[in-house]
């Protein structure tokens, strides 16, 4: 069964990227999926903005919230794990 799976993924993905080539010839069309592609890039930020402001608003942390958290705790990790070098080194 293991063997029919992977056959059918290698010809899948051989088959789209067949078809994403020939979409993508044509540098017009190609253009103008790069142009839906972005919008969709640019939508997706504009939920999340919007996401994080209503959670914010009704009291709750958004996803940007715990970003900012973890990058937090990761610096202070850092700098406690170098005071500890240095708490070392002159002991």
């Amino acid at each position: 069964m293991s063997r029919v799976l992977t056959d059918l993924k290698g010809r899948a993905l051989s088959l789209s990227g067949k078809a994403l080539g020939k979409l993508l010839d044509d540098p017009e069309r190609a253009q103008r999926v790069a142009a839906a592609v972005g919008a969709v890039q640019r939508g997706k930020r504009r939920v999340g903005q919007a996401q994080g402001e209503a959670l914010n608003a009704m009291g709750f942390a958004s996803a940007a919230d715990y970003q900012a958290l973890r990058k937090r705790i990761s610096s202070a990790r850092r700098k406690a794990q170098a005071l500890l070098e240095r708490l070392e080194r002159l002991s």
